[in-house]
C-alpha cells in the first residue's frame, strides 16, 4: 500500500500547489483590472550589438486589454509584441491555467508560477513569472511566443507598485543579425555565390523607462 499512498500524497500536493497558484494569479488579475486606462511618458534604450539606436522618448497609451499605442518623433526599435509583453497587459488579455514550479510553503517570500493561456490559440504559448508574495507583485517574467521566441523581463517598481505599473522594464532578447545586401554596401568583388556559415544569434537588452504616468484612470468597483 506504500506506493498508492505515495501517489495520493503527490496528487494532493499537486492539487494544493495549483490552487495556490490560481489564487495568486486571480489576486494579480484583480490588481491589474483596477486600471481602466493609462498614459505615460517613456524612454527606450536599446543595447544590442550591431544596432545603433539612439535613446528615444515617446508617449505610451494603454486601454486594456487590446488597445496599445506608442507615439514618438524619434526612430526607435521595439520587438513586434514588445508592449503586449507587459504582465499588466497579459493578465487582462488572457485566462490562464497556473501551476507553482515548486510547492509553496508558509513563510515563502517568492513564488515561481508557470502559466498556460486558455485557449492556447493566440501568440502567447506560455509564461513563467516570479511573484513577490509580500505584496503580490510580479518582479520577473519569461514569455514564450509562437513567432517571437522567448523574452525575459525584469520589472522594477516605484510609486505605482500596488497597481503593477513598473518604473522600468528590462527586456532580454535574442535575435538573428540582419544581413545587408552587398549591393548596398558596395562590396561586389565576390561574383560567384559562396555559401556562408549561418550567423550566430545576438543577445542584448531593451530598457523601457516609465518617466512619468501622466494619466491613470481607475475603475470604481462596487463593494
Amino acid at each position: 500500500m506504500r506506493a498508492p499512498t505515495t501517489l495520493l500524497l503527490l496528487v494532493a500536493i499537486s492539487v494544493a500547489s495549483a490552487d495556490d497558484a490560481r489564487a495568486i494569479v486571480e489576486h494579480l488579475r484583480a490588481k491589474a483590472q483596477r486600471i481602466q486606462s493609462l498614459r505615460a511618458d517613456v524612454a527606450i534604450d536599446v543595447a544590442i550589438p550591431s544596432f545603433k539606436v539612439p535613446r528615444a522618448r515617446g508617449v505610451l497609451t494603454i486601454v486594456p486589454p487590446d488597445s496599445i499605442s506608442f507615439r514618438s518623433e524619434q526612430l526607435t526599435f521595439v520587438p513586434k509584441a514588445g508592449w503586449q509583453l507587459n504582465p499588466f497587459v497579459l493578465l487582462q488579455r488572457y485566462q490562464f491555467l497556473a501551476f507553482a514550479e515548486t510547492p509553496l510553503k508558509p513563510g515563502d517570500r517568492f513564488a515561481v508560477l508557470r502559466l498556460f493561456p486558455t485557449p492556447d490559440t493566440g501568440e502567447l504559448l506560455a509564461a513563467k513569472i516570479t511573484v513577490d508574495l509580500r505584496d503580490t507583485t510580479i518582479t520577473a517574467a519569461q514569455i514564450t511566443q509562437r513567432s517571437g521566441g522567448v523574452v525575459a523581463l525584469e520589472l522594477h517598481y516605484g510609486e505605482q507598485r500596488s497597481f503593477l505599473l513598473p518604473d522600468r522594464i528590462t527586456m532580454h532578447v535574442t535575435m538573428m543579425p540582419i544581413a545587408i545586401p552587398k549591393a548596398l554596401t558596395g562590396d561586389l568583388a565576390q561574383q560567384t555565390p559562396n555559401k556562408q556559415p549561418s550567423p550566430e544569434p545576438i543577445s542584448g537588452t531593451i530598457t523601457i523607462e516609465f518617466l512619468r504616468y501622466t494619466h491613470i484612470e481607475r475603475r470604481n468597483f462596487r463593494q
